[in-house]
């Protein structure tokens, strides 16, 4: 139990005006508070021994499917030579990216410059590690404001995976048509602490402009995780971003699909040893919390800001589009489990088929300034399920 970060929590609700404090505010201390926080303790996060996996942990095939849709878009879409990674984790993701990019590309490697957007400095001694053979073309930074001035005008890729979903969330509530904002209060004293929540009229006017502009009627008793640090995080990178293309991985919906009353209960979760919490209020500070994303609000903040959705669809539709199954291998071994041509493409299988994390990560594609409309090497034109 993180006691530290219980009591650093109990003591901002203790300074509060006795109804408690937002639940973005709990998500954010829980996660992101800068010495007892999720992300910010020194232990294992990502992998078998860690609390859940990422695309990266299924093999190398991702990083390399992504150095080669990279690598097209930079030599496509002219002048662009950086890559940006924000959420980089343990850095496993970027070391795949770029010892592809060495073997395959040894040309863009020469001149693509990488950065990596990260605060925590547990995961940048990690990164660290697995970067050891690319140190010299990687520069780290603390936040996209910190690349903005040391490096300003960026040209070329920017992308996540799986960063947007642990932003903090707002949570409210629909009651017989009034809405309610949820605060998180405790009970108890010493070791004998129980976080509980508290409904309260909501009364801010981004959250309720938010709902207004969704347009959506939601069901009686529904919950809905509201994202607003997407908006802030979007117009920081085209503040930054002279031109280029925005890759956003990650959980997520459209808007009706997100909202669909099938989900009354919200999409927030929690991540404790590969296990499914439903409850953020226990091992607070040990478990990663997480909630989808609303993929409809990031196409039309993008727009309010200089971007143009170019693609939304699936991870598997997207990899199978960037030349994913070109890296299945003939096998002959016998043994289906310890054969690296098998583990290969059981890896690819994970990364693109339904049941595995080909459905329930969804991609999002944004241009800035680009003129070209290939996105795929062997696409003709734009490959855009909006169209």
């Amino acid at each position: 139990m993180n006691r530290a970060l219980i009591k650093q929590i109990k003591k901002e609700i203790d300074q509060s005006d006795g109804q408690g404090i937002p639940f973005y505010r709990f998500m954010e201390l829980s996660l992101y508070h800068e010495e007892n926080g999720y992300y910010s303790t020194n232990r294992t996060k990502i992998g078998k021994k860690g609390d859940f996996y990422t695309s990266s942990h299924v093999g190398t095939v991702f990083g390399e499917t992504l150095a080669d849709i990279f690598y097209f878009w930079l030599r496509t879409h002219g002048e662009l030579k950086q890559i940006a990674e924000m959420g980089s984790g343990d850095g496993r993701l970027a070391r795949q990216i770029l010892d592809h990019m060495q073997q395959v590309y040894p040309e863009l490697y020469h001149d693509v410059q990488y950065f990596i957007i990260e605060r925590s400095e547990y995961h940048k001694g990690l990164q660290k590690e697995w970067l050891s053979s690319h140190i010299e073309k990687v520069v780290w930074i603390k936040d996209i404001h910190q690349g903005s001035f040391l490096f300003p005008d960026f040209t070329g890729v920017f992308f996540s995976n799986e960063l947007l979903d642990a932003f903090p969330v707002q949570l409210v509530e629909y009651h017989h048509g009034q809405y309610y904002e949820i605060y998180v209060d405790y009970e108890g004293e010493g070791e004998n602490i129980r976080f509980v929540e508290r409904k309260l009229p909501l009364k801010k006017d981004e959250l309720l402009h938010y709902i207004s502009d969704e347009n959506i009627t939601f069901s009686n008793g529904q919950r809905i995780e509201i994202n607003l640090d997407m908006k802030e995080w979007i117009k920081s990178i085209s503040q930054w971003m002279k031109r280029g293309i925005l890759l956003t991985i990650d959980y997520g919906y459209e808007a009706e699909e997100l909202y669909h009353p099938v989900r009354k209960n919200g999409t927030l979760r929690g991540y404790y040893k590969h296990q499914l919490m439903n409850n953020p209020y226990i091992y607070v500070g040990e478990q990663d919390l997480t909630a989808h994303i609303n993929f409809s609000t990031l196409k039309r903040w993008g727009n309010d800001h200089g971007f143009s959705s170019l693609y939304y669809g699936t991870q598997g539709d997207f990899l199978m589009a960037g030349g994913i199954l070109n890296k299945l291998k003939d096998h002959h071994e016998t043994d289906p489990f310890q054969g690296e041509s098998m583990r290969r493409n059981r890896a690819i299988r994970q990364l693109i088929f339904p049941e595995g994390m080909g459905l329930i990560f969804k991609v999002l594609i944004q241009g800035k300034g680009i003129q070209g409309e290939k996105l795929f090497e062997d696409k003709p034109v734009l490959w855009n399920r909006e169209q």
